[in-house]
Parts: structure tokens; sequence; C-alpha cells
């Protein structure tokens, strides 16, 4: 699993320049590039009741997150895959199933392990 993905590279990060309509998605490059534009839509976005969360808001921070998650769930991949006593890795195998399909979902199957 060496090849570089195609994706945009991360870091990213999160900007509202739109008083609360859009959450923004940015890269942290010197000449920032935008991701994605989230609108943030619904009563739970914009009433005063706190204990209701802004999906959307949430959505928003997810996919800002995305390149960190991607590099950690490849990184856990890699080294569960790396690792020569499958006895021991029993409970370990199970995760992996979902690791690696959680992998195919977000990249080319190219880059699937």
């Amino acid at each position: 699993m060496s090849e570089t993905p195609t994706h945009t590279p991360g870091p990213w990060h999160l900007e509202d320049n739109t008083g609360g309509l859009v959450m923004s998605v940015w890269t942290d490059d010197f000449f920032p590039t935008r991701i994605a534009d989230v609108p943030l839509h619904g009563n739970d976005c914009w009433d005063d009741d706190t204990s209701r969360p802004c999906r959307s808001r949430a959505d928003a921070h997810l996919i800002a997150a995305a390149p960190d998650l991607y590099a950690a769930l490849r990184e856990l991949v890699e080294a569960v895959l790396a690792h020569d006593s499958e006895d021991t890795w029993m409970p370990v195998q199970d995760a992996l199933v979902g690791a690696r399909a959680a992998l195919s979902r977000a990249t080319p199957p190219a880059e699937t392990p």
C-alpha cells in the first residue's frame, strides 16, 4: 500500500465566512484550495436549542478530517498486514475487514490493500 493517494492532500480546515450559512473546507496550503462547501440547513443549525446538534456542521467537520482519518486507517491496515503471527491477532483480523472496506470506499480500487 505504498501508492500515493489521489485525493487532495491534507490537512484540511474549516472556515465560516458566510455568517453561519455555509461551512467551507479548505486545504492548508500557501495558496488554499476549496474542497467543499457544506450548507448549514435545518432548524437544528439556527435555533437556540443547543441540546440538538447541527448535523450539517458535524458533516463539515467530518469532511475536513477526512485526510487525517484516511491516513490513520491506512497506517492501521499496514501495521496489521505487517504482523506475522495470526494466532495473536484474530480479533484484529475482523477489524481489518472493516478497515479495508472503508479504504475501498474512500479510494480508487488500485490503492486498497
